[in-house]
């Protein structure tokens, strides 16, 4: 693994740990919340290398896409993966948290 590791970027070795991390866990995430923004590895990041985990395993979760972006380019780019079920804008209010629970009732238990 270590060879593995030091030919990816610092971005990619850090998903690399926090999914290893997951497997630790009694079970694997229902929801991950994403922002678009984030420090060291930005949403897109994260969802190319999600993209690589084996389907069975993206169908234990829902990706859900928050951001303030109002770029099309964005929005074409969040469309273009199909493990992100669901886009809200920020800030989130609670008419917007209703829906969520709403689009989520049918796939998991909050």
């Amino acid at each position: 693994m270590k060879q593995t590791l030091q030919n990816q970027s610092k971005s990619n070795r850090k998903f690399v740990f926090a999914i290893w991390e997951v497997e630790f866990l009694p079970a694997f995430p229902e929801i991950i919340f994403l922002d678009i923004n984030m420090p060291v590895m930005d949403g897109f990041d994260f969802l190319d290398n999600y993209q690589r985990l084996p389907s069975s395993v993206q169908k234990l979760c829902s990706v859900i896409m928050i951001s303030s972006t109002n770029s099309p380019d964005d929005f074409n780019r969040i469309n273009a993966y199909p493990s992100v079920r669901f886009f809200f804008e920020k800030p989130l209010s609670e008419k917007i948290l209703f829906k969520l629970r709403m689009c989520l009732r049918d796939e998991v238990v909050i």
